[in-house]
């Protein structure tokens, strides 16, 4: 699941994208942790399903890949790229666990982009680089819910 530090920095983001100035002693939301929640079981549902119908795709086990993205910081990854930011899978971190990073000469759906189309496919839900989804909308609640009056 995403660390802590990892959601208390989302929420201060959200936070100061909306020009607010958080309380003293402000918490994770339970609606934040939910999010959380829902966005790890949906990585952990997709990841190995994917490895395993690409595992002709990758240059290391099956479960190193599923192990290195299903892990919190595989996850912060997953959802840097969701939102569009400047990290993300294909940032170059993730290259080895790939036989062919880019689709030159070789089929997209068997390279991190084409993970990149598969998650971003089936987690846009809680996610996008627009600003929407279950999770960003929490992010988003929690700062208004526990901003400084």
């Amino acid at each position: 699941m995403l660390s802590r530090k990892t959601l208390e920095t989302l929420t201060e983001s959200a936070a100061a994208s909306n020009e607010l100035t958080l309380a003293d002693e402000w918490e994770i939301t339970e609606e934040v942790e939910r999010a959380a929640e829902a966005f790890h079981t949906d990585v952990c549902h997709v990841i190995p399903m994917w490895a395993r119908s690409h595992q002709h795709a990758l240059d290391c086990e099956v479960d190193t890949f599923i192990d290195d993205l299903t892990c919190p910081h595989g996850q912060f990854l997953i959802l840097m790229t969701l939102r569009g930011e400047g990290v993300g899978i294909w940032d170059g971190e993730l290259n080895h666990l790939f036989k062919h990073t880019r689709p030159y000469g070789y089929s997209r759906n068997q390279t991190i982009e084409g993970l990149g189309d598969v998650l971003k496919a089936v987690l846009s839900y809680h996610v996008d680089d627009c600003g929407s989804g279950a999770m960003n909308d929490a992010f988003q609640n929690a700062a208004w819910d526990q901003a400084r009056e």
